[in-house]
């Protein structure tokens, strides 16, 4: 049994603490190994001290490779729950949206953390560095894609003001700043050269489409060119299939540093 997400201690988790960061044991389950495919699927926890820190994550790889060539580097994506995402622990985690990537038949190092809080920049930073220093030899540490749904958009939103620099593209789905006026509040400045495609639904009353426009005009604002997928309808609810099409998923491989 995996073990269940503990509560943070503390609301922030300072840098010197997360330095502190090791692993804890891993559960893996090899489902198929072959020249031509690798797929593994890994659940593993972070320890700080003694206290689960709320960085679990679920992690997927996918490398099809084109020949026995074991030095090929395949991008690292990131994906965000929403609100309620990790209230299960990793268990319960829904990782479905990770078939989309499969089934454009591209390789891939897919990671889905889990926290029972808001998504905060610093230690979402230090699992990143973790899994960069775990799989060095096949993540391209210029091709990270990061993304996330709801509470998870606006994780990758406050993620990429801070640290924008590290990612190569992001998408943020049914997200932005819930207070509209913190928008104002932080630097854009790094939304000038990152590619970013942002969907959400104009009858929205969960997430206001408003709040995912706002981010948007703010990346506009410092010479950005953000993509902005609306839909009709569909309320809180985006429909992956519809949006996570051929043109979204061969914009999103193409990003690079």
């Amino acid at each position: 049994m995996i073990p269940q997400l503990k509560p943070r201690l503390t609301a922030l988790l300072s840098l010197a603490l997360l330095s502190l960061l090791t692993w804890s044991s891993t559960y893996a389950a090899v489902d198929e190994t072959s020249a031509e495919s690798i797929l593994l699927r890994e659940v593993r926890m972070f320890e700080l001290e003694d206290t689960v820190s709320p960085y679990g994550y679920v992690l997927i790889k996918n490398v099809h490779l084109a020949s026995d060539d074991s030095s090929e580097r395949v991008p690292l994506i990131i994906s965000l729950h929403g609100s309620g995402g990790g209230k299960k622990g990793l268990e319960g985690l829904k990782i479905g949206d990770e078939k989309y990537f499969a089934d454009a038949g591209h390789s891939y190092l897919y990671i889905k953390p889990a926290t029972i809080e808001r998504w905060e920049p610093d230690a979402l930073n230090a699992l990143i560095d973790t899994v960069l220093v775990e799989n060095e030899a096949l993540i391209d540490p210029k091709r990270i894609y990061l993304y996330g749904y709801s509470m998870g958009g606006y994780g990758s939103w406050r993620y990429c003001i801070d640290y924008g620099y590290r990612i190569a593209a992001m998408m943020a789905i049914a997200g932005g700043f819930r207070e509209i006026s913190d928008v104002a509040t932080y630097d854009f400045k790094y939304f000038k050269d990152l590619p970013v495609w942002a969907f959400h639904n104009r009858d929205d009353q969960v997430v206001p489409l408003i709040v995912g426009q706002t981010p948007i005009d703010a990346a506009k604002a410092v010479g950005g060119n953000p993509k902005f997928t609306i839909n009709e309808s569909g309320k809180h609810k985006i429909q992956l299939s519809k949006n996570f099409t051929e043109e979204v998923l061969d914009w999103l491989f193409a990003q690079s540093r």
